[in-house]
């Protein structure tokens, strides 16, 4: 039964044929498009579907959270608290030091002798540094720093002495 298919093919045109293998591959991709392509398809939309809703779940809890008045008050409390530390001249935090300059950290070493300390700023945010520093009760001494401009940022290491430390 199959030869004699094979052979009935064979014996056709050449142009009925090639119609005949066209029409298996297009009928082959249509198979493979409804039992393949369509339902990874549908899959892909589905997870789309939830990713969505999940962001606007998040959207709509980070909204609810943001608008409790014991956050909102927790956030200007601490706000007041820095300001208040630096006015006082509190002594010297790393916390208040990137607070107040707005600075992005590097690096931070405490235990050296010197205290090293590595920021990302821009040039206004390395005033405000000095005037935080300046601000400190007790100040720390600045026994050198490097300010090197890298791309539209600026890299700073700052060598930090403080009061108990430089009189040994």
């Amino acid at each position: 039964m199959k030869n004699e298919i094979l052979l009935r093919w064979l014996l056709m045109s050449e142009k009925l044929r090639w119609l005949s293998m066209t029409g298996l591959l297009a009928g082959i991709v249509l198979l493979a498009s409804y039992f393949w392509i369509l339902p990874a398809c549908r899959q892909l939309h589905q997870i789309q579907h939830q990713v969505i809703q999940q962001q606007q779940r998040y959207q709509k809890v980070l909204t609810s959270l943001r608008q409790q008045p014991a956050l909102q008050a927790l956030q200007m409390r601490n706000q007041q608290l820095l300001e208040e530390m630096v006015r006082e001249g509190q002594p010297f935090s790393l916390y208040g030091l990137l607070q107040q300059s707005g600075g992005e950290l590097e690096q931070w070493q405490p235990d050296r002798q010197d205290k090293q300390l590595q920021l990302w700023l821009a040039w206004p945010q390395l005033k405000a540094l000095f005037a935080y520093l300046a601000a400190c009760e007790p100040a720390p001494a600045l026994t050198s720093f490097i300010v090197q401009r890298k791309a539209d940022r600026l890299h700073a290491i700052f060598h930090l002495a403080f009061d108990n430390e430089t009189s040994h």
